[in-house]
């Protein structure tokens, strides 16, 4: 045991004080006449005696109580048991969902703690986490407990880990830190992914080490569920779209199992090959009107058993729909609604045609087509503000009226009349790579081209984005983009009394179409992510867990949202409808094969002298800090206390 400030066991001379005392209690002897004593027996030599073993004992605690403080005030440390040069240790920890294959986290801990069990006072230590980018657990300092307790307790991560950023700021921070050793100790399972982009031709600051773990031991049972994607017809199939990586064994047998809002559908056997990618399909018959919401596929369990699930979402049937505003006054035929009942196979089945709600909500997932003056209403306009801003998507057939041109303003989109010549006017530079017009790409562009218009309006405006001109070069078919939703604009309407184009046989493939892309925004119903990136959400709401491996509360969030674990999650915002969004992980995580040449990580350590440390005023003040701040003269001053309440009463028990 060391002393911080022995001066001030000098003040241990004041145990004379109380022996002082003591001293001047005692006096002489006189002889005092009393008469015989034979009566009072022997129990009264005995508290004689007595009080004078307690007199020595209360002397005693006080000279005890006085030491005891010097010696507290002395500030008594022990040093550090480990002789030596003094370390800095930043651990690098690797969190990506690889690690959670059988056996690694445990085969690393043991050998993490291999690596750290000589750090004592004033070592340093440090935990940085690695994804999704680094940072500090426990800042590098002297606190080694609170190190030790984040290493034992280290969150559950389903991301990919990049080495390279988190080993440049760990180097950065050791190259100025006071310490004769300075190590950077990467806690990993040394995978391939992990190391992709690190510039080995750039060594770490002169000084700093690098130490990596073993690399860890390869699967012996391992496939992931990489892809899924669902979809179903009105006769109610669920059909199965995905893809199954295989890794190990060379050849293997896995059962599959699929799921609809969490009850079991059925399953099968897959025959896999490692290293090909196997597709995946089955189908389910559903009676037409079962709701189905979600669905997810799972892989028996392997070594890693976090990429056996992949999630999907469907939004509910009944609003997989086309929500048709009524036709102009007058028209004898509907001609919209007649191309889309004459689709019959493609993707339109899957969709329902239906009139616009009048005093309801206009759901996410359908396609609304707005024709004519009443969408544009007070109620009815409040009701598609509210879709689009959800991220809903609607076509908008132009005719001139003063309630849609006086939305479409309020929305920066102009809209004016254009002059018709007698031959009518005719559409040209058609964006083809846009989905709009996917029928026609590779085919003869005649039959869009062929029809004339007698009556048209353009479009104008920052948020408008042409997709076809007039001859006269103003936008006649437009996308718009509007809050969060999607927005189609055509100048002109589908009556037969404005053009040829509804009696045209490019009529019916262009509804087809325009319906299928609208109802196709993905933003407006089931969406699909990554853990770990940004998703975008239609303003503030809440978001929620329906089924992920992670439980978690409720969370309020505005505009955005970025999952750290996959599953099946829903949003549901003020006057919004709900929104299902299916989160998987990144299939490129799953491979675990090592970093080919282990021997580049020794070309990160410099091979350059460190130069002499500036600090040393700081290093001697790192090594004392730990003396400084010992708790032993705490449990001194309260082993002071405890006489001081013991002699206390040993006085009170000797006061004649």
């Amino acid at each position: 045991m060391n002393l911080l400030l022995p001066a001030f066991l000098a003040a241990g001379a004041l145990i004379g004080l109380p022996i002082l005392l003591h001293l001047l209690r005692r006096q002489p002897k006189q002889p005092v006449p009393f008469p015989s004593l034979r009566f009072l027996g022997p129990a009264a030599l005995r508290d004689t005696r007595r009080q004078r073993i307690l007199r020595w004992l209360t002397l005693l605690a006080r000279c005890l109580v006085i030491l005891l403080v010097a010696f507290a005030f002395a500030r008594p440390f022990w040093p550090p048991a480990r002789k030596g040069a003094d370390r800095a240790v930043i651990v690098l920890v690797d969190n990506s969902f690889s690690m959670q294959a059988a056996g690694r986290n445990t085969s690393l801990a043991t050998w993490l703690s291999r690596q750290l069990a000589n750090l004592h006072r004033p070592d340093r230590l440090g935990v940085l986490l690695l994804h999704p980018t680094p940072a500090w657990l426990v800042p590098l300092g002297d606190d080694l407990a609170a190190g030790r307790a984040a290493l034992r307790n280290l969150p559950t991560g389903y991301e990919s880990s990049r080495f390279q950023p988190g080993i440049a700021l760990a180097a950065a921070v050791l190259a100025n830190t006071p310490a004769e050793h300075r190590q950077i100790i990467l806690a990993s399972d040394e995978q391939r992914l992990g190391w992709t982009g690190t510039d080995f031709a750039q060594p770490l600051p002169p000084g700093v080490e690098l130490l990596t773990a073993p690399p860890a031991a390869p699967p012996a049972r391992q496939a992931a569920l990489t892809r899924l994607k669902i979809t179903r017809t009105p006769d109610g199939t669920l059909h199965f779209d995905g893809t199954v990586r295989a890794f190990a064994p060379a050849v293997s047998k896995r059962a599959i199992s699929f799921f609809a809002d969490g009850k079991p559908l059925g399953g099968s056997v897959l025959e896999l090959a490692a290293g090909a990618a196997q597709p995946l399909r089955a189908e389910f018959k559903l009676p037409p009107a079962t709701p189905i919401f979600t669905v997810y596929a799972s892989l028996d369990a392997d070594d890693l058993t976090a990429d056996d699930t992949a999630y999907a979402a469907l939004p509910a049937e009944g609003e997989r729909r086309v929500l048709l505003a009524p036709a102009a006054a007058g028209s004898e035929t509907d001609y919209l609604a007649g191309a889309l009942a004459a689709v019959r196979g493609g993707d339109l089945p899957s969709f329902r045609t239906a009139p616009l709600p009048v005093n309801a909500p206009w759901p996410s997932a359908a396609a609304v087509v707005l024709r004519g003056p009443a969408p544009f209403a007070e109620k009815s306009a409040a009701a598609l503000d509210v879709l689009l801003q959800s991220g809903g998507s609607a076509w908008l057939l132009c005719d001139g009226s003063s309630a849609q041109s006086d939305w479409l303003a309020r929305h920066g989109v102009s809209v004016k009349p254009i002059h018709a010549p007698a031959a009518g006017l005719t559409l040209r530079d058609l964006d083809l790579e846009h989905p709009l017009f996917a029928p026609f790409a590779g085919q003869s562009l005649a039959p869009l081209l062929t029809p004339a218009f007698t009556q048209g309006w353009s479009l104008s405006g920052a948020a408008v984005e042409p997709l076809a001109r007039w001859p006269d070069r103003t936008a006649a078919i437009a996308e718009v983009a509007v809050s969060a939703g999607r927005l189609l604009v055509t100048g002109f309407d589908d009556r037969r009394e404005t053009s040829t184009f509804p009696v045209q046989a490019a009529f019916v493939p262009f509804a087809h179409q325009a319906v299928v892309w609208l109802a196709g925004n993905d933003r407006a119903s089931a969406t699909s992510g990554r853990v770990g990136e940004a998703l975008t959400l239609p303003g503030a709401g809440v978001w929620s867990v329906l089924n992920s491996p992670v439980a978690a509360a409720p969370l309020a969030v505005n505009g955005n949202v970025t999952p750290a674990a996959p599953g099946l999650y829903e949003f549901h915002g003020p006057g919004a409808p709900r929104r299902l969004y299916a989160i998987n992980l990144d299939p490129e995580e799953s491979d675990l094969s090592p970093w080919p040449a282990p021997a580049d990580f020794d070309r990160l350590v410099s091979r350059k002298k460190p130069a002499p440390l500036a600090l040393a005023a700081d290093r001697e003040a790192a090594r004392a800090r730990p003396a400084d701040e010992s708790s032993v003269w705490w449990w001194l001053l309260a082993a002071a206390a405890l006489l001081l309440c013991a002699e206390l009463g040993l006085a009170n028990r000797t006061t004649p």
